[in-house]
């Protein structure tokens, strides 16, 4: 019988394909661990190109990859490299079914047909159900929506992330006799939910064959986008206190979704902070942008080697404890301006794009980060949110001279 580190060095020889909106934080553990990473992104930033084997640029269109070109670069990569193991990200909501071509490949996380039930809205929430977690009101057919004069609704896909598929549903969504589309349609998944107050909050988690680990929580930060995207991702602050009665509540959400699905590796459960507790909005059955902060919590522990030996049925013992804070923003161009080649890059900027690309207003130049080594407290988020806003002024007023 192969050890776990015999096992482990064995498929280190096979490529690891790394496929998200962003690929760096994965590609860089990856590479970190000793795997020939091969990554497929929207940005093929600086560092994602040097932690790479390769880089693959597949562009985002309204915040999706052009399926099109991402098709092309799978068929190529499947000739190539026709046995991999392929580690996924955010952006594989809408793209997962393309996966059934490459029967050669490993998936490492959720099986395909698990996310495909995770992304769908009516069975998860019907699950949800049975297994009696809250959840804001959800809605698939107009004629169903009760109280429309005195609730605000959103119009949400499960197919997206970072924000891009939720806006306010609008007179037409709400007269739409149906929300049920073709599965082959842009628009499917999609669902109306019932806007609520609160705090968004999300938890990572590492899913064993055996056990459920919590690696901690997080608090969501989101800013107000165009009319089309009211919600993007701006980023998070990691590993924030919650009470005990929350993280209890949060425990025995996770203990029923573990024994109802099949939860693989790491992934993050989004819910809603409100008077009346927390409520589930979904499950990521995929590595989470969390695991970036997590990562510089721990920077002796290998947590993408963790998540893949999870996958492999194997056991991950002694998972260490995050101590401290991290909070990252995403940095998106006020105007238009062009990236010259002596941009000077602080240590804490991430996500650093090739020298003159152009940025069209909105769209994103870089990560920043901050982050506070000592316990938890009340006073570092505001400290880390003010750390944040300094570093972002320094790239700004840096990117302005430049143009």
């Amino acid at each position: 019988m192969h050890s776990k580190w015999h096992v482990s060095s064995l498929l280190k020889n096979k490529p690891l394909i790394v496929l998200a909106h962003s690929a760096r934080t994965i590609a860089q553990a990856g590479a970190q661990a000793g795997y020939k990473v091969i990554a497929i992104d929207a940005f093929s930033d600086l560092e994602t190109q040097a932690a790479c084997l390769t880089t693959c640029r597949v562009p985002l269109n309204e915040w999706r990859f052009d399926l099109s070109v991402l098709s092309q670069v799978l068929d190529q990569l499947y000739k190539r490299y026709p046995q991999a193991e392929v580690v996924f990200g955010a952006g594989i909501e809408y793209a997962i079914t393309y996966f059934d071509d490459y029967p050669r490949w490993s998936l490492c996380g959720f099986s395909a047909s698990s996310i495909r039930l995770l992304r769908d809205p009516r069975q998860f929430f019907l699950k949800l159900d049975e297994l009696a977690i809250p959840y804001p009101e959800v809605c698939f057919q107009s004629k169903d929506l009760p109280m429309l004069k005195d609730a605000t609704w959103l119009l949400k896909s499960a197919r997206g992330s970072g924000g891009c598929q939720i806006r306010f549903a609008t007179n037409k969504d709400m007269l739409a006799q149906s929300l049920v589309v073709p599965s082959s349609s842009p628009n499917a998944g999609q669902y109306l939910q019932r806007y609520i107050e609160g705090d968004a909050i999300s938890v990572l988690v590492l899913a064993q064959s055996d056990q459920l680990n919590i690696l901690g929580f997080n608090q969501q930060q989101h800013q107000a986008g165009s009319v089309d995207f009211p919600f993007i991702y701006l980023g998070l602050e990691a590993n924030i206190p919650l009470l005990k009665e929350q993280t209890d509540q949060v425990a025995g959400y996770l203990r029923k979704l573990f024994h109802e699905f099949e939860l693989t590796g790491l992934f993050s459960l989004d819910m809603m902070l409100t008077n009346d507790g927390l409520k589930v909005l979904e499950l990521n059955p995929r590595i989470p942008a969390s695991f970036e902060h997590y990562q510089q919590l721990l920077p002796k522990f290998n947590l993408l080697e963790a998540h893949l030996q999870a996958c492999r049925g194997l056991t991950v013992a002694c998972l260490p404890k995050a101590i401290g804070r991290v909070a990252n923003r995403i940095l998106f161009a006020p105007f238009i301006s062009t990236l010259a080649t002596n941009m000077e890059w602080p240590e804490w900027a991430a996500d650093r794009p090739i020298p003159g690309t152009v940025f069209q207003p909105g769209e994103p130049i870089c990560s920043i980060t901050a982050k506070d080594d000592s316990d938890s407290s009340n006073e570092q988020s505001q400290t880390l949110a003010a750390l944040l806003e300094s570093r972002a002024h320094v790239i700004l007023q840096q990117l302005n001279h430049i143009n």
